[in-house]
C-alpha cells in the first residue's frame, strides 16, 4: 500500500444531486499519495522537473490558446504520475485545470488522489444521460478539478468512441483553462489514440531502460497519422 500524505479537502459542489444508484451520498475528502511529489517532496529534482514542464507548457502551449493535452504511453511508463503532478503544478500557478482519467479499463487516478468513497466518473457521464458531467467533476483544491474514470468498463473503446464523449471533451476544454487526460497504455489498447484524436494534442511519456525506442516511434507515427500534434516526449528516469 502506498504511503499517503493526509491532505484532505472538502468539495464545493453538491454531491447529493443526481446521485447515481449505489454511490454513497455525503461530503467527500481526498488523500494524496506520496507519489504526488510536487506536494510530498516539493524541493526534489523530480518536482523541479515537473515545474519545468509546466513552464514549458504555459509558454509554448497554453498561451497559444491550446486548451488540452492527452498523456500517452506505450506501456505503464508513468503517464498518470506525470499527469497528476503536472496538473497540480499548473493549478498552483493559477491555471484552472481539469485532470481526467480516460483509462476506463484500469483507472489509476484514484491511487494518487484517493477519495473517501466511490464517486461517479467519466464512464457514468457517458452512459447515463441524466447525470450531468459537471456533477462528476470534483473540486479538490484551488484551480484543480478531477474527473475520475468510474468503475472499470470492458466497453471502454466503445464509450470513448461515442459522440457523447466527444461532446464532453469539447465542454471540458471550453470550461477550463487546460484539460489533462490520462490514457490506457497503447501497446495493449487503442483507447489512448482515440482520446488524443479528440484533444488533438498529445505528450508521450516513456521510461528509461524500460520503454523501447521503437515502440515510442511507432506510437508517435500512429498519433501523427490520426492528425494529432505530438508536442514532445518525456523520458522518465525512475
Amino acid at each position: 500500500m502506498q504511503e499517503q500524505a493526509t491532505m484532505e479537502t472538502p468539495l464545493n459542489n453538491d454531491v447529493t444531486a443526481a446521485q447515481p444508484q449505489g454511490v454513497p451520498a455525503g461530503p467527500v475528502t481526498f488523500a494524496l499519495s506520496r507519489d504526488v511529489v510536487v506536494k510530498s517532496l516539493p524541493q526534489s529534482p523530480t518536482a523541479e522537473s515537473i515545474h519545468a514542464l509546466r513552464t514549458h507548457l504555459v509558454a509554448r502551449h497554453i498561451q497559444e490558446g491550446r486548451r488540452g493535452i492527452a498523456i500517452c504511453e506505450t506501456e505503464e511508463a508513468g503517464g498518470t504520475f506525470t499527469a497528476v503532478n503536472l496538473a497540480i503544478s499548473l493549478a498552483e500557478s493559477g491555471v484552472r485545470t481539469l485532470l481526467m482519467d480516460t483509462n476506463l479499463r484500469e483507472p489509476e487516478l484514484e491511487h494518487y488522489i484517493q477519495p473517501s468513497h466511490q464517486l461517479p466518473g467519466l464512464a457514468d457521464a457517458i452512459e447515463q444521460p441524466d447525470v450531468p458531467i459537471g456533477f462528476a467533476m470534483q473540486n479538490v483544491m484551488p484551480n484543480l478539478s478531477l474527473l475520475y474514470a468510474g468503475a472499470p468498463r470492458e466497453s471502454s473503446l466503445e464509450l470513448l468512441g461515442s459522440a457523447k464523449f466527444a461532446r464532453i471533451m469539447d465542454l471540458c476544454m471550453r470550461e477550463f483553462d487546460f484539460t489533462i487526460a490520462t490514457t490506457a497504455p497503447s501497446n495493449r489498447f487503442a483507447d489512448g489514440r482515440r482520446v488524443a484524436s479528440v484533444m488533438r494534442y498529445a505528450l508521450v511519456v516513456a521510461r528509461k531502460d524500460v520503454t523501447f525506442t521503437s515502440d515510442v516511434n511507432t506510437l508517435i507515427q500512429e498519433l501523427i497519422s490520426d492528425q494529432v500534434n505530438v508536442i514532445g516526449t518525456i523520458y522518465k528516469g525512475f
